[in-house]
């Protein structure tokens, strides 16, 4: 990223960035950072919690927030993009031979942003987005 259009980024432009880069599914309309469908519950609950524990201010509408300040530093971004992922349990065992799984791939299977891997979540949500199933632990 050009470092010229980071610094021009308002805060709403620099969370969002942020967010994409970690991993999760965002779209900016108007004032508004959407967690687009490619996102689960979990993914909206924890950047809700993420964000709180950041003392970013926010107002939320479902899966969507406006950030209420002008301007976040770029340390800021920094610590969203960064924060690591987590243990988490998923088990493979009979996936592939389970028949509902096997119609529905197109969707993978459903993982957390934020619990995994910081360098490894845009990548593994995109994988199951596009229904190759993916896993990646966030020790690797």
């Amino acid at each position: 990223m050009n470092l010229m259009k980071l610094e021009m980024m308002d805060a709403t432009a620099r969370i969002a960035e942020a967010l994409q880069m970690r991993g999760l599914f965002v779209e900016v309309k108007d004032d508004f950072i959407i967690l687009t469908d490619g996102n689960t519950k979990a993914d909206i609950n924890k950047v809700r919690e993420l964000l709180h524990h950041l003392g970013i201010p926010t107002f939320w509408q479902g899966n969507k927030f406006q950030v209420l300040v002008t301007r976040v530093p770029i340390s800021m971004m920094k610590r969203i993009m960064n924060t690591p992922g987590r243990e988490f349990p998923i088990f493979m065992e009979g996936y592939h031979y389970k028949w509902k799984p096997f119609v529905q791939r197109r969707f993978g299977i459903k993982v957390n942003a934020l619990d995994l891997d910081a360098n490894m979540a845009m990548f593994v949500k995109s994988l199951n987005l596009a229904g190759i199933t993916a896993l990646a632990s966030p020790l690797t």
